[in-house]
This record gives structure tokens, sequence and C-alpha cells, in this order.
């Protein structure tokens, strides 16, 4: 597709499967791109489902001085962890919701901007460490958080070992909720709700609004479909090898993989580096 190549003022990264190998290793070489990158004058931040302190660690190698995405765009946060736009499930969501889940012996997590909360640890919320890097707060109970609903701004189901549940999960929330929340699919075995009007693509467009940088000139690195909308919308879109076939149609680039240090390859290129 024909987008205007003006200036690029900004680079935004997806983080997983595409700035960090599968591995969730950042490379040494990518790191230094990206630090002459933003010698150049160009910020540099992230687009992720993470919250802060999931991500924390690459934001101080990064040298991140604009504020990133989290949680898929309900969180955008300052690098000294200011938040600047929150956008929350609402609580009595979240009342229901936390009674109900038992009913579909799934495991459920709540995310807020500096913790994820499960009422125990399981075979299922060790996943949850593991895609997140994150300790988890085990509480007994919900009700022992009930004073932080206000603060939860997504909420993820894992069933690693019964999808037919998780199927119908999904249909007892849109059937009960809709319209209260945003429902989509991390994985296979895996349900998250979102604040209504959230996605990568609104956070993008509040980033570039507190930055005044046009989105014509933003340049924007992805993989998955919850990329797909903050792709199609910036100036620069560009899909790693690795990304699936609708993202990389959109994409004016389509570039080496998340593994062959793809995007620090093409910022070289791109820059003259």
């Amino acid at each position: 597709m024909n987008k205007t190549s003006n200036k690029v003022k900004l680079i935004v990264f997806d983080v997983d499967g595409t700035l960090v190998d599968d591995d969730q290793v950042l490379s040494e070489n990518t790191i230094s791109v990206i630090h002459c990158v933003q010698d150049q004058g160009i910020p540099v931040s992230l687009a992720t489902g993470k919250i802060f302190p999931s991500v924390e660690n690459l934001i101080k190698l990064l040298d991140v001085k604009v504020p990133i995405i989290l949680a898929n765009g309900a969180i955008i946060q300052r690098p000294d962890k200011e938040i600047i736009f929150g956008k929350f499930l609402c609580s009595s969501v979240l009342e229901e919701i936390t009674q109900s889940d038992h009913n579909f012996k799934s495991d459920l997590a709540l995310f807020t901007p500096e913790n994820i909360y499960v009422e125990k640890e399981t075979f299922n919320t060790d996943h949850i460490k593991c895609i997140f890097k994150e300790k988890i707060e085990a509480v007994g109970q919900w009700s022992a958080v009930r004073d932080y609903f206000s603060e939860v701004c997504k909420a993820i189901w894992i069933n690693r070992l019964n999808n037919p549940m998780l199927e119908q999960l999904t249909e007892y929330l849109r059937k009960t909720h809709d319209g209260k929340v945003s429902l989509s699919t991390g994985s296979h075995d895996s349900i998250e709700a979102m604040p209504v009007g959230v996605s990568k693509q609104t956070g993008l467009i509040n980033l570039v609004e507190y930055l005044h940088i046009p989105m014509d000139s933003v340049m924007v690195f992805g993989d998955q479909l919850n990329d797909y909308g903050m792709m199609d919308i910036a100036g620069i879109a560009v899909a790693v090898g690795n990304a699936i076939d609708i993202v990389k149609n959109i994409s004016d680039h389509v570039i080496g993989t998340n593994n062959d240090e793809g995007p620090a390859k093409f910022l070289c290129e791109y820059f003259s580096l």
C-alpha cells in the first residue's frame, strides 16, 4: 500500500514476536541499533499487551524516553511510571465475572498497571508467569482485592487442558457482558477481556496526540492481529517475516523474522546506520 513516507518522528515496536526473539531475548545488536536511531533524534516506544513491570527491563535497556502503550492500549505510561492515559474494566462487571469463573474450570488473572492477581497458583497461572515474566500474587479469594477492582485494566482466563470449556466461557461472557467488555482470543488456550474501545490502535492515537506527532510520521513494527489496527493507520508499517498474512498484507515493508534480528537489520538499511 502507498503511504506518505515523511521524515520518521516516532518508532513503535510490538514486543513479543517482533522486537524480542522467541526466547524473549533482546539482542545486544538490536539494542545498539535502536540507540543509534535515538541518537538521530527519533524517539522509540513500545506497544504491548503486558503491564509496566513486565517490560521495565526493556525500557531501561533501550533507554526509552517517551510514554509506552501497555495492556493493548488500556494504559499509556511514562518511563517514570506516571500514567498519562488509563481505561479500566467496570467494577460491577468484575464482581460478576469473579463470581462465575469457577463454573468454567478456567483460571482468571486480573491485571492492574502494577500487579497481576490470581486466586491461587496453578498449572494455568504458571503459564501466565512464563508469558508476562512477572510475579503474580495469589490472593486466596477475589474479595481480598475487591478494593483494587477499579484499577483492573484487563482480565485473562486460561485453560490449557479444556478448550471446549473456554468456548463455553466465551459464549457466556458475550451473552452476559455484551457492550461492557471487549473480548479477544489471546491464544488457543486463553480469553482476554478489555475495556470497550481499547486497542493498540487507540493507544497509538492517544500517544501521538500526547506527543504532538503526525500519524504519517510514525513507523510501527508488528506481527499479530492485535498490531493490525495501529499498523493500518501508521505512516510506515513494517511486518516481521514471522507475522501473520493479514498483517503482512497491509504493511509497507516485510522484513526478516524476530529470531533473525529483522527490525535491527531493517533500521540499519532504512536509516543508513
